[in-house]
């Protein structure tokens, strides 16, 4: 049910009661960093540093290490941005 990366994989665990509780943050930015990594060098979605908000952006993906194909997008202010 986590909406981010967890600062641990095991942050939510199951009370004997069904409900679940909450074992350390649930918005790290180590973890996050897994996803920047997905975006900006698999998928190759770079932001030009002059145009704030993916105004103006880059698709240069980087491919190498048995990845053979890649698809995905991300929802800037301007629009999708769909990389493929």
């Amino acid at each position: 049910g986590a909406t981010t990366m967890t600062e641990r994989w095991e942050s939510y665990y199951e009370i004997t009661d069904g409900t679940y509780g909450i074992n350390g943050s649930l918005n790290h930015y180590s973890l996050g960093s897994v996803g920047a990594w997905l975006y900006q060098d698999v998928l190759g979605i770079r932001r030009d540093e002059n145009n704030p908000g993916y105004k103006h952006f880059y698709i240069e993906p980087i491919v190498g290490g048995g990845l053979s194909y890649a698809k995905g997008s991300y929802e800037s202010v301007y629009g999708t941005i769909i990389s493929c």
